[in-house]
């Protein structure tokens, strides 16, 4: 087409109002996410076979999300989640409630053991993974 030399514009602070509930709706209708896969959970056996003692439960860290809110606190590969804002680790399903129960943006506390040592990550979620899948 031709030009006539008319053009519209939106203002900045509308934009910037579209965004921000276009964010708060996104947040409003979403879970958090902490971006791991896991194994099954840790029993005696199996606790013995990775750390050499049968005292550990939890979910054993598969992986983390590149760039994801798990990796942003810290976790990492071979940890073993042992608990989320308090409450101890059984299996998969109570770990997804507890983080399921928070929306992107909020701040919970990852306990996991790690080398020996049981560490508390300050962890703040993010939106599920975003998958491209191409044609």
């Amino acid at each position: 087409g031709n030009f006539e030399g008319i053009g519209f514009a939106t203002p900045a602070g509308i934009a910037l109002d579209a965004l921000n509930e276009l964010v708060a709706q996104a947040i409003e209708a979403n879970a958090g996410y902490l971006g791991v896969i896991t194994g099954e959970a840790l029993d005696a056996r199996s606790s013995e076979l990775f750390f050499g003692i049968d005292s550990i439960r939890g979910m054993l860290v598969e992986s983390v999300d590149v760039g994801g809110a798990a990796m942003r606190a810290g976790i990492l590969p071979g940890d073993v989640i042992t608990g989320v804002e308090g409450t101890k680790v059984v299996d998969g399903g109570n770990i997804m409630a507890e983080v399921r129960n928070k929306k992107p943006g909020e701040s919970i506390e990852v306990e996991v053991y790690r080398e020996g040592v049981t560490l508390t990550l300050p962890t703040v979620l993010g939106f599920g993974q975003a998958i491209i899948i191409e044609p």
